[in-house]
């Protein structure tokens, strides 16, 4: 049996609209009970097997070798697609896969790296501005003694496609423009009538 008196808790780093940033423990998940905001909405792909031309030298660079990518979006809030049940609504994955698929076919790599950096690039122009995407590129069978599980790169940041939070922003100045028409029409209709 367990001691839960030597558990160690997780640390949870929480955003404060000041920015700054303060560790707190996450309680043990036997105590939670139901989803709350702070989890969040979390879109994967996971384990998505590519050949690629990667290696230091250019004898390991020309044989494809193997790798696998797994993504994790992250949204602020829940993409609309959860109540729509529309495509057009979420990051498609079969997209993605293709997306990166196609950008491990245009070149070859000497850097597992620079190999991350590039998809990740193409992953976050899929992924709205409202929303964050992990990437990480796993080596399979690098040329390495004794290693067996690979060895793997990852990186995270902000998606660049306009999202749900740019059309709601743009949706106010809409709204004051019609309203800043409507008050000069008004304004007119009333001129004629004194006139």
């Amino acid at each position: 049996m367990v001691n839960r008196a030597n558990l160690v808790m997780p640390l949870v780093v929480e955003h404060e609209p000041s920015s700054r940033a303060r560790p707190r423990a996450l309680a043990p998940l036997s105590r939670y009970t139901a989803p709350s905001a702070a989890v969040g909405h979390t879109l994967s792909l996971r384990g998505l097997e590519v050949e690629v031309h990667l290696g230091c030298t250019q004898p390991e660079r020309a044989r494809p070798q193997r790798i696998s990518i797994s993504a994790t979006i992250r949204f602020e809030r829940a993409p609309r697609a959860c109540a729509s049940d529309e495509l057009s609504e979420t990051v498609c994955m079969a997209a993605l896969a293709e997306a990166l698929g196609d950008v491990c076919r245009a070149r070859e790599f000497a850097l597992i790296e620079h190999l991350t950096q590039e998809l990740h690039t193409r992953a976050l122009t899929l992924v709205p501005c409202d929303g964050e995407c992990e990437l990480e590129v796993t080596k399979l069978t690098p040329p390495i003694a004794n290693l067996t599980g690979g060895f793997a790169f990852s990186l995270r940041g902000r998606g660049t496609k306009p999202g749900q939070s740019e059309t709601r922003a743009h949706a106010p100045s809409f709204i004051a423009r019609v309203s800043g028409v409507w008050a000069a029409t008004r304004l007119r209709v009333v001129r004629r009538r004194d006139a």
